[in-house]
């Protein structure tokens, strides 16, 4: 998983989300980063692009990790990476 932010002046001005192996193929959170995108990040506004990042997984079980923890997964970590990166802004 990657994000990559770009802030000015604590408004999001792009974001792209991308999930390597917790799909059959890689792919962009494009809604997520739509969420994103002109808004001040803030906690509510994080929750809510974590959720589209995980909506944008398969529902499907793997083998090394069921649906359900691939979604957890991917949702608590975008939710990570957004506020680490939303909190470098201010510094």
């Amino acid at each position: 998983m990657a994000v990559a932010l770009q802030l000015e002046g604590g408004v999001c001005t792009h974001a792209g989300i991308a999930l390597g192996t917790a799909a059959p193929t890689p792919a962009l959170a494009r809604r997520a980063g739509e969420i994103l995108e002109g808004q001040r990040l803030d906690a509510p506004l994080i929750e809510e692009a974590a959720r589209a990042a995980r909506e944008a997984l398969s529902d499907r079980d793997g083998a090394r990790a069921t649906a359900w923890y691939r979604h957890r997964l991917c949702e608590t970590l975008v939710k990570r990476f957004l506020t680490e990166l939303s909190n470098e802004e201010g510094r």
